[in-house]
């Protein structure tokens, strides 16, 4: 519970009801301890802790890899954390965590997991893989930024958000994953900069629920793997799309429902096999400046109170440019339809 400096340990612990290695209170530099256990934790650091983590490896098939609770404080560096029996890394309870260069992989449940008002997490040149579960977690209220991270070959999602939780994710790569590459709902936020989704099975993006929100800047959503919308926005949700580009996938962007609202600008949606915009059940989209290339269908904008406006957009190589049905009511306006194979 004092400060100290431990370098070059080796722990074994064998306590499902304890962890194996304890911080509380103190600030001590753990170095180089390779922690193969089978314990509640393999690190918990709690009650106001503020340890130094480097070159630490975690090997915990009985429980978590990593704990930071209770307003504690840690920092991780060039640690590894594998084979947990749950989350490889929890933060949870007001604490806060940067890890840096850190690696989780085969664990069970969720690689990051980070919940609870005031919890704070920073992550820079991390990768999550291998996870029997979803990749990273943010929920309830917590936050998180994600830079120049890698989250893969997951079961489950990449990454989700719920419950008013707010992800900041820059120059980082999703890929191979068989559902949703990012889901979020609940009046959560997500913020993405120069980040990539690829070869994902269900959603790129899936954005649910009143009040959530996606900003994507300068982002690739490719390759998709199954039969999906790249993106999908629907029960009041808003999506912003600014200079991205969306490409080789089923449809690319489905916004549905009343009060659902997607912005697209500066941004190319190719290679679509079925339908590149889908507006229904009374959303709501606005296109600027876009381009729309080998594609079935440009836009298609589908039932009454269905709308929005497409502004100096480029419709070309598709079956049909624009498709207006049921009493939907938008406005297109400077676009052009160039070399439709059945109508513009």
């Amino acid at each position: 519970r004092s400060s100290a400096t431990i370098c070059d340990l080796v722990v074994e612990g064998h306590d499902i009801s304890a962890p194996a290695v304890l911080v509380e209170n103190g600030s001590p530099t753990l170095t180089g301890l390779r922690v193969t256990t089978s314990s509640a934790v393999g690190i918990e650091v709690r009650e106001g802790a503020r340890p130094i983590v480097r070159r630490c490896s975690v090997d915990n098939p009985a429980g978590l890899g990593v704990s930071v609770l209770d307003s504690a404080g840690a920092v991780f560096e060039d640690c590894e954390i594998s084979r947990t029996g749950q989350s490889g890394i929890s933060v949870r309870g007001g604490a806060s965590a940067r890890f840096e260069r850190v690696k989780v992989h085969n664990a069970t449940g969720t690689g990051l997991a980070v919940s609870g008002e005031g919890t704070a997490v920073e992550a820079y040149g991390c990768e999550v893989y291998e996870i029997d579960g979803t990749g990273v977690q943010v929920t309830s209220r917590s936050t998180a930024q994600l830079t120049d991270c890698e989250v893969h070959r997951t079961t489950g999602d990449g990454i989700t958000l719920d419950t008013d939780a707010v992800l900041t994710l820059s120059d980082s790569h999703l890929h191979d994953v068989p559902e949703n590459a990012v889901d979020l709902r609940s009046r959560s936020v997500l913020t993405l900069h120069r980040s990539k989704v690829r070869r994902f099975g269900r959603n790129g993006l899936s954005v649910w629920d009143p009040g959530t929100r996606v900003d994507a800047n300068d982002c690739e959503i490719r390759e998709s793997t199954g039969d999906y919308p790249a993106v999908w926005v629907s029960d009041g949700a808003t999506a912003a799309l600014d200079s991205c580009r969306v490409q080789d996938v089923p449809d690319a962007l489905f916004v549905l429902d009343r009060g659902s609202r997607a912005d697209v600008v500066d941004s190319d949606l190719t290679q679509v096999r079925n339908t590149a915009v889908s507006v229904s059940d009374g959303a709501t989209v606005q296109l600027d400046d876009c381009r729309i290339r080998q594609a079935a269908t440009g836009a298609w904008f589908r039932d009454h109170g269905s709308g929005g406006v497409l502004s100096s957009c480029t419709i070309e190589d598709t079956s049909t440019g624009v498709i207006v049905t049921k009493g939907a009511d938008p406005t297109v306006e400077r676009s052009t339809v160039i070399s439709p194979g059945e109508a513009g």
